[in-house]
């Protein structure tokens, strides 16, 4: 059956009539959250103490810790150009599927490294893992997508630490997203020996990175999160509201783009700040997160992206300068729609297609059989779908 569009229409219709009363609501909600942000600029320990009171509630709390004073503090574009290697890696990953010929799962990374004046051709690369037989089995059962994401960002991360090795300091590394390994951000799963294992692994790697002076950066594109804001929120809260602060949001539906949008102009950064979640104990001192935040966008049309880096990152003016016009320069590159050329090109070597997954299929069943041994095909639910062509999403 196709979509029901009467019925979506139904919501939209609904959905219309209210929208214009909400966003009246979210803009008065945002001026007052300006202009807290603005009174509370220069109390950044009475904030960072009433984090830490909060946190006697709620271990769970994620929002923003304030690192620079004051919170509204701008940082315009250094005029010094930096000399330094950049290096760039991506994964993508096909999760393993029950329903098809041949079970595996397989990540593969590309990356891609070049210097900040050009002198050389950059260099392109890529490797994939792939998880076949016992390597699809974890401590929990058949390994899960978010396990295989979990890998993923690990195996990113190990990719950059060894191309580094080959690489003349100082180095800037860029990858997609957060800093915080996916699977420990919002949940406390932490318990398990294999997850432990794998972010002891990380750490590792995080040392060996700084110890090559390597600048180790995630690059958020288009955030929506409410960090900042979140921390405006909990200082707003009475004792008793700080025991319920899950239900406490004055500021609901606004974010830290709507804050910063304003505050910063084109190419600017923002003061830094760490990050309080349930995944802070697993990077402490020179490994602790944080992040700022960075105007990519045209005057009058502000467009951020969020930039997380590790304490030893945060606490160097000269490596911060140095991030921040080498992002900059390659934003500018894809000037009509600003986002780091490198990492689009490194997304660009990892991505499988569709064509190259079938041809994996190929490879595993024919192997199989060559092997004796028996492949037991398409799942009939695969089957029956497939026999209708591929004209839907799922």
């Amino acid at each position: 059956m196709p979509v029901n569009f009467q019925e979506v229409r139904k919501h939209v219709m609904e959905f219309g009539e209210k929208a214009l009363l909400r966003e009246k609501e979210l803009l008065a909600k945002k001026e007052q959250a300006s202009a807290y942000l603005n009174a509370n600029a220069d109390n950044a320990t009475a904030l960072q103490e009433k984090v830490q009171q909060a946190l006697q509630y709620d271990r769970a709390l994620r929002c923003a810790i304030p690192h620079e004073a004051p919170l509204t503090l701008r940082h315009a574009p250094p005029l010094k150009q930096p000399s330094v290697t950049l290096i760039a890696a991506d994964g993508s990953q096909i999760n393993f599927d029950r329903h098809a010929e041949v079970q595996y799962a397989l990540i593969n990374y590309g990356a891609i490294i070049t210097h900040s004046d050009l002198s050389d051709a950059p260099k392109t690369t890529n490797q994939s893992e792939l998880f076949i037989g016992d390597q699809l089995y974890t401590s929990s059962g058949i390994i899960s997508d978010n396990e295989l994401a979990f890998a993923r960002d690990l195996g990113e991360r190990a990719f950059i630490a060894s191309l580094s090795e080959n690489c003349t300091p100082p180095i800037i590394s860029l990858t997609d997203g957060p800093l915080e390994l996916w699977r420990t951000r919002e949940t406390d799963s932490g318990d398990s020996s294999e997850q432990e294992k794998h972010l002891a692994k990380y750490q590792n790697i995080l040392k060996q990175l700084e110890s090559r002076r390597v600048m180790v950066a995630g690059y958020v594109d288009r955030p929506i999160f409410n960090l900042v804001i979140r921390l405006l929120e909990l200082s707003l809260a009475s004792q008793a509201e700080l025991s319920n602060l899950r239900n406490f949001q004055p500021f609901r539906g606004v974010t830290d783009f709507d804050l910063f949008g304003t505050i910063l102009q084109p190419q600017e950064r923002s003061a830094v700040f760490y990050i309080q979640s349930l995944s802070s104990k697993y990077y402490k001192d020179e490994l602790r997160i944080g992040f700022f935040y960075l105007n990519i966008g045209q005057p009058g049309y502000p467009y951020l992206a969020r930039v997380e880096i590790p304490a030893w990152v945060a606490e160097d003016l000269e490596a911060l300068d140095d991030l921040h016009v080498s992002l900059l320069d390659q934003c500018h590159i894809l000037e009509g729609h600003p986002y780091p050329y490198l990492l689009h090109r490194a997304h660009e070597i990892a991505k499988v297609s569709i064509q190259e997954k079938e041809q994996v299929d190929r490879m595993v069943a024919m192997e199989l059989r060559r092997r004796g041994l028996i492949v037991k095909g398409l799942s009939h639910k695969q089957f029956q779908k497939n026999s209708l062509g591929r004209t839907r999403i799922r």
